[in-house]
């Protein structure tokens, strides 16, 4: 759900060319319970664009994610209401939800990373160099190759020994997804330091070729975007 929201705050920084404030658009949980106030749903998607519907209104009854402005809130809610549709309020207000994504310095002296914030380009390439050298043995930098705008399309392999099948790993094709970097970090940082023995076996049973950013281009611009 928030990374939907991100997605979407980002797509309008790239439309309007500035930073578009949600303060105090809500987010509604819609249950629709027959399919009556399922046609009131679909009609109220289909035909008002005041409404951002997050989730579509489906025969299977399921719940309904739709986001509000705060000049629409008092029309949606009556709506809801007059046809009896059950419905919350899961955030109130949406701009806090995206004033708390945090964007970390990465500290090379821990060699350590926090999974509950975002990196950019720079601190998680120097975070790679610095587990290629904190594990030498096993893992080493490689670079896949160039972006169109001359960043390296850096990554790591993670290797015990020869004559082991491959496992191919990359993310951050969108450059507005910054979950998806992180996600491959938290694989990366787990396949080297994890405690578990069957992730230990993976890590030795594979030769593991990892690139966190295959759009550094993008991942960059995104970054500099917010």
């Amino acid at each position: 759900m928030l990374k939907s929201l991100f997605i979407i705050y980002l797509s309008l920084i790239s439309i309007y060319g500035e930073k578009v404030k949600y303060t105090n658009y809500s987010l509604y949980k819609v249950l629709p319970k027959n399919f009556d106030q399922l046609r009131i749903l679909q009609e109220l998607q289909n035909g008002d664009s005041k409404y951002d519907f997050w989730s579509h209104p489906k025969s299977s009854l399921d719940y309904v994610s739709i986001l509000s402005s705060p000049d629409n809130k008092d029309v949606l809610e009556s709506v809801l209401n007059e046809n009896e549709i059950n419905y919350e309020i899961k955030i109130r207000n949406i701009q806090d939800i995206i004033d708390k994504d945090v964007v970390r310095t990465y500290s090379r002296d821990k060699v350590r990373m926090e999974w509950s914030a975002y990196y950019k380009l720079d601190d998680i390439y120097n975070w790679l160099d610095d587990l290629a050298a904190v594990y030498p043995s096993v893992a080493s930098i490689i670079v896949g190759g160039t972006s169109y705008q001359g960043r390296d399309i850096k990554g790591i392999k993670i290797s015990h020994g020869s004559g082991r099948k491959a496992i191919f790993i990359e993310g951050g094709i969108h450059s507005r997804e910054w979950i998806s970097p992180a996600t491959v970090n938290f694989i990366t940082n787990e396949l080297l330091t994890s405690n578990d023995t069957e992730t230990q076996s993976a890590a030795r049973d594979f030769d593991w070729y990892i690139f966190p950013v295959i759009n550094p281009d993008g991942y960059v611009w995104a970054h500099n975007a917010v």
